[in-house]
């Protein structure tokens, strides 16, 4: 219970559940399965939540808890005309690259989010 990476992983595992609960969902046919699948969802998107919050508590300067967070921001949706949600994101993810700038994942995500947010306000503007 006190191991961060162990809680961090978990969190991770959790959101990818929570993916392809989503996913079932879509591709059930009945209304039982449909429900189960969403509940399943919700139940995993919170189980993340609630774990990457312990996680917080034993190591709060830990790039992995930034780009957690990132992760599930991302899952619920950021829509670029909601400022401040986009600001949080961004934020996420660069201080997640300030704490470990040796990290190519994190780095990838941020250049391929400032890139997207860049070509989206240039295709707003027109």
């Amino acid at each position: 219970p006190n191991s961060f990476p162990l809680r961090y992983q978990l969190a991770q595992t959790c959101l990818l559940v929570a993916e392809a609960s989503k996913k079932l969902t879509k591709a059930a046919t009945l209304g039982t399965k449909k429900e189960e699948y969403k509940q399943a969802e919700q139940n995993n998107l919170q189980r993340a939540k609630s774990e990457l919050e312990q996680a917080y508590k034993l190591d709060a300067l830990n790039a992995f808890y930034y780009y957690t967070e990132s992760m599930i921001m991302e899952y619920e949706g950021i829509d670029c005309k909601n400022f401040p949600r986009v600001e949080k994101y961004i934020s996420l993810l660069l201080t997640a690259f300030a704490l470990d700038p040796q990290n190519k994942e994190i780095e990838k995500k941020l250049q391929s989010t400032v890139e997207f947010i860049t070509n989206r306000w240039e295709s707003l503007a027109n």
